[in-house]
């Protein structure tokens, strides 16, 4: 969304420190003139008044940029929670309809005409068999390149979230599926399948592509820290992709490698003479389990192995709150994201509680764009405090979102915010450097009173003794 050209342009300049007396009309009046706005007053007769307003406006900005409390306001001037209108969330996305098993057969004939048509000689779409639990078909089209098909599932509690796709092997000659040392071989029936978790990215956020050619990989880049896992097997002429994108392991849309794979090797041709398509023999996810158990633990790290992983000077807090200690940490690429983890408790247990600590350099582009106020969104009657952290000023919210299932479906049916759960978030911006303090997990008890619950001072006092 477009701000309005003088107020992005004040408040672009309120995140600099400008010096005293230091005239800031003309650079004003530059960025309205190429946002394509009249620099001059409209009507020469109400000219006075926003002269004077104006001029008073831009005295009251450069005598706080002056001072350091000002600094500090003109940093916190963005915000870094975004007010919802109300504390309860309805989802707006409305699960996708199973396709009618009837409707099916008709679905599939009409596509491979239109890949005959395109090719001069088409091919069979082929079903899956079986599904996970939840799952359904939820559509058969034609793909956007020639020769290309797609067929889409949906889970019982959200979107369209597994995608099949079909295209001529011949179409993506010499394409790879990932970089060489992520992509693993899995066998799939009597052949050979590559797994991979990831994409490229032309930039962060930007376009996303699955198949490429080798020498592409050279401008794309690689993100493997993310929920898509894809599979990709040939049979006969034909290349078959799934794309998995329900979530991490433990969501009730995640499917893992296991997954894709017997979904894969089920796979069968709709009969010309069929009136319906039999629903899909449903089997239990394996939901990332053997994903989990693969996984490396690493041990406690010190602060020279930990600041070796990343690119950026990393703070560590010296003092935590009782009962909390060093857990682990984790780094997210597409965004370059430093995360601590700090844990009290038992792990598993109703008892088990961890706080987070994030660190993400941020330029000043970034920091003028629309980006940090949707960094942490919470409910209408939150209470959103301003808090001096080191020498600037932060924000800190008590409280979390609790989301309410339906038991049969798995689905969200709304989220309700409250301010009294042992659920605490501090941010707070220096130096070029976003740093974040959450409650990461924890049991949604509004009367839990244990031994491992905080306040805002034991927060505040984590964040203070960073160095």
């Amino acid at each position: 969304m477009n701000k309005p050209p003088l107020k992005q342009t004040l408040r672009q300049l309120a995140e600099e420190s400008i010096p005293p007396g230091t005239d800031l009309w003309p650079r004003i009046k530059a960025q309205l003139e190429s946002a394509g706005m009249d620099a001059q007053p409209r009507n020469r007769k109400m000219r006075a008044a926003p002269v004077v307003a104006l001029a008073a406006l831009l005295a009251i900005v450069v005598l706080a940029l002056a001072t350091p409390p000002g600094r500090a306001w003109a940093q916190n001037l963005l915000g870094f929670f975004e007010r919802a209108a109300s504390d309860v969330s309805v989802p707006t996305a409305v699960p996708a309809p199973a396709l009618d098993p009837a409707q099916i057969p008709a679905a599939v004939a009409a596509v491979e005409q239109d890949l005959a048509e395109d090719l001069g000689a088409g091919y069979s779409i082929l079903l899956p068999t079986r599904l996970p639990e939840g799952w359904r078909l939820a559509a058969v089209e034609a793909g956007d390149d020639p020769g290309e098909a797609h067929v889409e599932f949906s889970y019982a509690g959200g979107g369209r979230l597994l995608e099949l796709s079909i295209q001529p092997a011949a179409q993506l000659a010499g394409t790879i599926w990932g970089p060489p040392g992520e992509v693993v071989l899995v066998p799939v029936g009597e052949g050979v399948g590559e797994f991979v978790q990831g994409a490229w990215f032309t930039e962060p956020g930007r376009l996303i592509a699955f198949q490429i050619l080798p020498e592409q990989a050279e401008w794309l880049e690689w993100i493997s820290d993310l929920s898509l896992r894809r599979l990709r097997w040939q049979i006969g002429e034909e290349i078959f992709a799934l794309v998995s994108q329900g979530g991490s392991a433990g969501h009730p849309g995640h499917l893992s490698a296991i997954d894709l794979v017997t979904i894969a090797e089920s796979l069968a041709p709709v009969p010309v003479s069929a009136e319906s398509w039999p629903e899909a023999e449903p089997f239990v996810p394996d939901e990332g389990r053997a994903e989990l158990a693969a996984a490396p633990v690493e041990a406690n790290l010190d602060l020279a192995d930990l600041q070796a992983k990343f690119a950026f000077p990393l703070m560590v807090p010296t003092l935590l709150p009782p009962g909390y200690s060093f857990a682990g940490w984790g780094y997210v690429e597409f965004g370059r994201i430093a995360m601590l983890d700090f844990e009290c408790g038992v792990p598993g247990g109703g008892g088990w509680w961890a706080l987070r600590l994030e660190q993400q350099p941020l330029s000043d582009d970034d920091l003028s764009t629309d980006m940090l106020h949707s960094w942490v969104r919470v409910g209408a009657s939150a209470a959103i405090e301003t808090v001096p952290v080191w020498d600037v000023s932060g924000e800190y919210v008590q409280g979390d979102w609790v989301r309410v299932i339906d038991p049969l479906t798995l689905a969200l049916v709304r989220e309700e915010w409250n301010s009294v759960l042992n659920f605490h978030h501090l941010i707070w911006f220096r130096d070029g450097m976003l740093y974040k303090i959450s409650t990461s997990r924890g049991a949604v008890d509004p009367s839990y009173a244990g031994a491992c619950r905080v306040d805002k001072g034991a927060v505040l006092l984590m964040a203070e003794s960073m160095k």
